[in-house]
């Protein structure tokens, strides 16, 4: 399918319901078998699913002022990985993603502590190594 439908299916909650869970009458576009393993209902119980992933994101964003208020200042990092500070009043984090398809070392600045909330990193005699696709949130220790 060239088309946007693929992608706009309606959200299946309950994998072993009819149309997902998503509404008691045949929606507009059909829900693949694909997108049922997807469900929420299957999704809850695993902490690496992209649904916990995206819970711990948005827990993690709403427990930090820096994040929400803060100022952005980007820094300079090596071609593809975009770094920023969220800076607020009380709150200073280093956000790191590594775009590209290849793992990236940087230099890891001292003074900060990884967040664990599951993005993908290594931290090696203070080299970070940023898999491909991968990023890591830091907060600054005062």
């Amino acid at each position: 399918n060239l088309g946007r439908d693929g992608s706009r299916t309606p959200m299946p909650w309950q994998h072993a319901t009819p149309h997902g869970g998503f509404s008691m009458v045949p929606p507009w576009l059909p829900v693949p078998e694909s997108h049922r393993m997807l469900a929420v209902d299957r999704q809850e119980a695993d902490d690496g699913s992209l649904l916990q992933h995206t819970r711990k994101m948005i827990a993690l964003r709403q427990g930090s002022s820096a994040l929400r208020l803060g100022s952005i200042d980007f820094i300079e990092t090596p071609d593809p990985v975009i770094g920023f500070w969220r800076i607020d009043q009380s709150e200073a984090v280093l956000c790191l993603f590594n775009l590209g398809e290849k793992p990236m070392e940087i230099d890891l600045p001292p003074g900060l502590t990884p967040l664990d909330i599951g993005l993908r990193y290594a931290v090696k005699d203070n080299q970070l190594c940023l898999p491909s696709f991968g990023g890591i949130i830091l907060s600054k220790v005062e």
